[in-house]
């Protein structure tokens, strides 16, 4: 996170950025901001989602499946 003048800056993205990010509909983000499911900024009415919690978010969404590459065996046809 960069600083300026001694002050946090916060890299910022639009909904509409965010919905390209995550390869969904703007009305997905916003119902998933509804829903309390994204963490957000609201300034004066206008959202903004902070880069940095959204790449956490993402990587607390992350679910394995359940087998990793090392426990897969091939079947002899």
């Amino acid at each position: 996170m960069a600083k300026a003048l001694g002050v946090a800056v916060i890299d910022f993205l639009t909904p509409q950025e965010l919905a390209k990010i995550l390869k969904v509909s703007k009305a997905c983000v916003s119902k998933w901001k509804q829903q309390g499911l994204l963490p957000y900024y609201e300034f004066g009415g206008c959202v903004r989602f902070s880069k940095t919690e959204i790449e956490q978010w993402i990587s607390e969404c992350y679910h394995p499946g359940p087998l990793t590459t090392h426990q897969v065996t091939r079947v002899k046809e």
